[in-house]
């Protein structure tokens, strides 16, 4: 039997309260670049001119996510850590395993995020 889904992921999904400010945020802080938007629903987000997420308004309240629901890559995990860190951001300590390393942080409406240094054999 085939799988119904493809080993691909092809869409990020994220949901926050103040589009406007948390692309600006997401721009500003991880340097994400905004290739598509309208404010009242969505925003998409690249990085060196390819697709990555797209931040979606929330309906009603939310709850910030605790735990991060994805974790985006980094070639130097110090160098990441460090600047989010000079930006007030206050990321967690850095977490070593076998096979990588990662940090949390929260975003400007408290959702946690994360960031991995993957060793590729």
């Amino acid at each position: 039997m085939l799988p119904l889904i493809k080993q691909e992921i092809i869409g990020v999904m994220h949901y926050v309260k103040d589009l406007e400010a948390a692309a600006k945020w997401y721009c500003d802080t991880l340097g994400f670049t905004i290739t598509a938007y309208d404010y009242r629903s969505f925003v998409e987000l690249a990085i060196d001119g390819r697709y990555v997420m797209h931040l979606l308004q929330s309906e009603g309240e939310g709850v910030p996510a605790a735990q991060a629901p994805f974790t985006f890559d980094t070639a130097d995990l110090q160098l990441a850590h460090q600047r989010l860190a000079e930006l007030g951001v206050e990321p967690e300590p850095i977490k070593e395993y076998r096979d990588h390393a990662c940090f949390s942080f929260k975003d400007c409406e408290g959702n946690a995020l994360m960031i991995c240094r993957f060793d590729r054999r």
